[in-house]
């Protein structure tokens, strides 16, 4: 009888571990996906805005001015650092 006692409590303990283990597992694997869409639209967005920049600057009008092409070389800057960070992310995602 103490050995059916015994053997039910860790019975019930161990259900109850998995069970808190697997609704944890659950969440981490829901903020990873909303993650994985936060980093998408992130991207889709960094390449929309580089498409955009490109086109305003095909002349070159914007560079060649000395205080909007100053402010273009950083938005430009700050594309860059964008992207690579994003391409980071996406590597460790992989």
């Amino acid at each position: 009888m103490i050995t059916f006692i015994v053997s039910l409590i860790i019975i019930l303990t161990s259900g109850y571990i998995i069970w808190n283990l697997l609704r944890k597992v659950e969440k981490l694997e829901d903020v990873t996906n909303e993650q994985n869409e936060l980093i998408t639209t992130l991207t889709a967005s960094v390449i929309k805005i580089d498409e955009v920049i490109t086109q305003l600057d095909s002349s070159g009008a914007f560079e060649s001015d000395d205080e909007i092409g100053t402010f273009f070389e950083q938005i430009k800057n700050m594309r860059d650092v964008l992207l690579d960070n994003l391409a980071k992310k996406e590597e460790n995602n992989v």
